[in-house]
């Protein structure tokens, strides 16, 4: 192997021959520090010596962004790695990793309920189904709704919807208490419309769960019903039975305007 010491028309006039995949050359002065270059591509930087008996390179850069001594610097500090018994290549992995941590917690801390919605209208679904219904997606965008729109229908503007006073908050802010407070204060006008939100917003935080890049970031339980039972109204659903016998006399009543068209879903037939 043979090295040269490194200076800047060395580093700046090699060249790969056209026959050859790369070529390198050592420089005679930083233990472990080459210079790779391609017939195709810009050169780069690199270090190889031996980790545990087996042979190892870590790229560090072009010589665009780093300085002779730079690199030697850098070469000396992975060597000194080695040394104390870390592989390089380990040690940058935990760099990069701690780096990615440490971008997604402070990107956490800002990230809005509103600027993941757009996301989840477009990618959110039922299970076991491909789509939402058109009427659900729609109660879905007049839930989210900031307000403030000229009326379609009549004078005036609309209202924001039951989940707007949710969609500037933090993502990441949200959790049991955020919800009952915000649910208390809906339910004083509208308590039914306002937990069907929470059960909306309950399929929002389930669904962000479910994605790598922000299932850190959620409390996916914080608008479960079961944990605000003591907030959220009760369901008294009715139900009838009939016997068989009986449905020509009970269709019979309804035609008729005597039982409620809306209770047909809630009769069990018994045959």
């Amino acid at each position: 192997m043979a090295r040269v010491k490194f200076t800047a028309p060395k580093v700046q006039g090699f060249r790969c021959p056209a026959d050859k995949a790369q070529a390198f050359i050592w420089d005679a002065t930083t233990h472990g520090l080459g210079l790779r270059v391609t017939p195709v591509g810009k050169p780069a930087y690199v270090f190889q010596s031996r980790f545990e008996g087996a042979a190892i390179r870590v790229t560090i850069g072009s010589p665009d962004a780093w300085t002779i001594p730079q690199a030697q610097e850098k070469a000396t500090a992975l060597q000194r790695q080695i040394d104390d018994g870390r592989d390089p290549r380990e040690v940058k992995a935990e760099i990069t990793a701690a780096d990615v941590a440490k971008r997604t917690a402070e990107l956490g801390a800002v990230l809005t309920v509103a600027e993941v919605w757009p996301r989840y209208m477009a990618e959110g679904k039922p299970k076991r189904r491909t789509a939402w219904k058109p009427r659900y997606v729609a109660d879905l965008q007049a839930a989210a709704s900031l307000g403030g729109e000229l009326k379609k229908r009549g004078k005036g503007y609309t209202k924001p919807g039951h989940l707007a006073a949710l969609m500037p908050m933090a993502l990441a802010s949200i959790d049991q208490d955020t919800i009952r407070d915000w649910y208390t204060r809906e339910a004083k006008t509208a308590p039914i419309q306002a937990a069907r939100a929470v059960a909306m917003f309950s399929g929002f935080l389930g669904w962000c769960a479910t994605k790598k890049d922000l299932r850190a970031l959620v409390q996916k339980d914080a608008a479960r019903a079961s944990e605000l039972g003591d907030v959220l109204p009760g369901v008294n659903k009715r139900r009838y039975a009939l016997e068989i016998d009986q449905l020509p006399a009970w269709f019979a009543g309804v035609n008729a305007g005597l039982h409620p068209r809306s209770d047909a879903g809630n009769v069990d037939f018994l045959v």
